[in-house]
């Protein structure tokens, strides 16, 4: 497997206590991180787009206020 460190990087935010709550959670599961949850996600997504979207419609946060991307990329 390549280096994970020279692949491209992607920024989230979560609110800090929904960060906190998740790590708690995988904490109690030896087998995975944030890293690796984030991952499968991103593969389910690519694989399943329509039932993936579907389930987590729900927790989709409202649309940020400010001002808009310099660039649509």
């Amino acid at each position: 497997m390549p280096d994970r460190h020279q692949r491209d990087k992607t920024t989230f935010r979560p609110p800090p206590e929904v960060k906190t709550e998740a790590q708690n959670v995988l904490a109690g599961r030896d087998d995975w991180t944030l890293n690796d949850f984030l991952v499968a996600c991103m593969v389910l997504l690519a694989r399943n787009p329509d039932a993936m979207l579907e389930r987590l419609k729900d927790f989709k946060p409202p649309p940020k206020k400010g001002r808009p991307r310099k660039s649509a990329t």
